[in-house]
């Protein structure tokens, strides 16, 4: 346990923000595997639309710096190749 107030207090803050951060990962881990679930189905109109919230979820997470622009530009390209493979 931190014996300076300011030390308290950050140890407060960054428990929030992890848990804050992983509702984020999560979802969007969720949404990538509802994507690919849909694919799995060949269920094209659920892919699509699960697509859309999945690319949200994404880009979300790099704008609150949780993942690399590139790390969020190859898991999107994975799952656009999969539902264009599917829908071929």
């Amino acid at each position: 346990m931190p014996v300076i107030k300011s030390a308290a207090k950050q140890l407060r803050q960054s428990i929030k923000a992890r848990e804050r951060n992983l509702s984020y990962k999560t979802k969007a881990r969720q949404a990538l595997k509802q994507v690919e679930k849909n694919v799995k189905a060949k269920n094209t109109e659920g892919a699509k639309d699960m697509l859309k919230d999945a690319y949200s979820k994404i880009d979300t997470m790099v704008k609150k710096n949780l993942i690399h622009q590139n790390t969020a530009a190859r898991r999107k390209s994975k799952v656009m190749k999969m539902v264009n493979k599917m829908a071929k």
